[in-house]
């Protein structure tokens, strides 16, 4: 009987190829504290460092993220006095 792999979530990814990137962590070492194979984090690491020029393109990949926090920040400004510029969401 084979086994079913296992689901990791996206954040998940992101999260443990950034550990992989900038921590004082080896790879084994983020891998094992968080039960994933340090094949999967090396995986993760790579296809980070391949999308990356994506993201900061001036092509669609640039152009096509939003700010979830535009309109609350216009609808929120008023009842609390401020600009909306100067409205600052944190998360």
């Amino acid at each position: 009987m084979k086994r079913q792999r296992k689901p990791y979530s996206a954040e998940l990814n992101a999260k443990l190829a950034l550990e992989a990137i900038k921590g004082p962590r080896t790879i084994q070492e983020v891998g094992s504290q968080y039960g994933v194979h340090p094949n999967l984090v090396t995986n993760w690491k790579r296809r980070l460092f391949d999308s990356a020029a994506e993201i900061f393109s001036n092509g669609r990949g640039g152009a096509s993220v939003k700010r979830p926090h535009s309109n609350l920040q216009k609808r929120l400004a008023p009842q609390v006095g401020l600009e909306p510029t100067t409205l600052r969401l944190t998360e």
